[in-house]
């Protein structure tokens, strides 16, 4: 049996009960702390996530995982993930969505600064999205918008993907505060262990677009311990070599009093337009 036959065997043993008409091929795609990412391609390429086997015991992740797809489940808007199948009544739980051909955002960063004219784009996008998701019933909050969750398709449509972290504020308690995003990405309010809000979403788009323009992260931390206390307690905004233009746009998106931030994504998005 050849190598490549050998893999998709491997693979296919390895995610358990998921089988699909027309299957060619399963790789590894992104291998998370808690959660496994495979493309399986096909008629219609896919990625399936599924909840690695050392965690699937455990009720609180798998109870996370669960609500990841009822999210999932109800979103409607085309900048989401179009979720094809799902299981989650096996012992390894699992669903799978369209696979979206594209370059996610932290490649982009690291290929180097983009340009203001794609920054300006990108954020008008992702406010876009957050403005359908806020004004959902239940207001859902996505909390782990970063650049692993952005993908910018070769057309320069943007998707936000990964909602394990995503809330619904009628629904939040103590339990919540595990599931904050990455530590590079916090809001004060979160790295603070406080409830977070549609506004805190806000302050990760704005951390997005303050790295876009300046090719430096806000939180510049080197390890994840030093990051949830710079998140925390940001350092005064340097906006020199920022187009003064959006200036007033920066100072007031990354406001770290939740009060003096935008108050919604419709009403950044309409301060960015005028701009």
């Amino acid at each position: 049996m050849d190598r490549k036959n050998t893999n998709t065997i491997c693979q296919e043993q390895a995610l358990g009960h998921l089988k699909y008409s027309g299957l060619v091929d399963i790789s590894p795609f992104f291998n998370g702390s808690i959660c496994q990412l495979f493309l399986v391609k096909g008629r219609k390429s896919l990625i399936v996530k599924s909840l690695k086997p050392e965690y699937c015991n455990i009720p609180a992740l798998k109870s996370r995982f669960i609500s990841e797809v009822e999210i999932l489940q109800s979103l409607q808007t085309s900048n989401t993930l179009a979720l094809i199948k799902s299981r989650v009544d096996i012992k390894r739980p699992y669903f799978a969505y369209e696979y979206i051909k594209g370059t996610n955002l932290d490649k982009i960063l690291k290929a180097g600064t983009v340009s203001l004219s794609q920054s300006v784009d990108i954020i008008r996008q992702l406010l876009t999205i957050l403005s359908n998701l806020h004004d959902r019933d239940g207001r859902l909050i996505h909390s782990d918008i970063s650049p692993d969750n952005i993908i910018l398709s070769k057309q320069g449509q943007v998707y936000l993907i990964d909602f394990g972290c995503a809330c619904i504020p009628q629904q939040y308690n103590d339990a919540a505060h595990t599931w904050i995003g990455k530590h590079a990405y916090l809001s004060p309010e979160q790295a603070q262990g406080l409830q977070w809000t549609q506004q805190s979403d806000l302050y990760q788009v704005g951390l997005l677009f303050y790295e876009m323009l300046t090719g430096m992260r806000r939180n510049n931390a080197n390890t994840t311990r030093d990051m949830l206390p710079l998140a925390a307690n940001p350092p005064a905004l340097e906006l020199r070599g920022i187009d003064c233009h959006y200036h007033e746009f920066i100072n007031r998106i990354l406001s770290v009093d939740i009060n003096k931030r935008y108050q919604t994504a419709h009403q950044a998005l309409l301060e960015l337009n005028n701009i």
